[in-house]
């Protein structure tokens, strides 16, 4: 299974962290029991962005058939965040992706470099 060992205050300002965080408690709250792991990927997770880099954020969610809706539900989610300047970029990703790692590039890509979001 996957292991996220950094924390985000490690790579992103507070007020980013802190805006990721609830975003986050968010999610798991508009989708109950669904959310396996918030995670910030890409070149924020990497320490690697430019000043204007969005927040990549993979949400691993059971039961993904809805994916569209979902998807629209993360980014209106997102949206108030992105008024305050933390430009968040939400993707949903089928829980079931997580294993066996090797088949899904993009997977395996999150959990190497991704840093959970709690």
């Amino acid at each position: 299974m996957v292991t996220l060992t950094r924390n985000i205050f490690d790579v992103v300002s507070g007020h980013a962290a802190e805006s990721l965080r609830a975003f986050s408690r968010e999610v798991h709250g508009a989708l109950p029991g669904r959310v396996v792991r918030v995670v910030l990927f890409g070149s924020r997770a990497r320490g690697d962005a430019r000043r204007d880099s969005d927040y990549d954020v993979a949400v691993f969610v059971t039961g993904l058939a809805d994916r569209r809706s979902v998807d629209h539900m993360l980014s209106d989610i997102a949206y108030p965040h992105i008024l305050q300047g933390v430009h968040i970029r939400p993707i949903a990703i089928p829980s079931e992706y997580l294993a066996p790692l090797g088949q899904h590039p993009l997977v395996d890509r999150i959990v190497r470099e991704g840093i959970a979001v709690s």
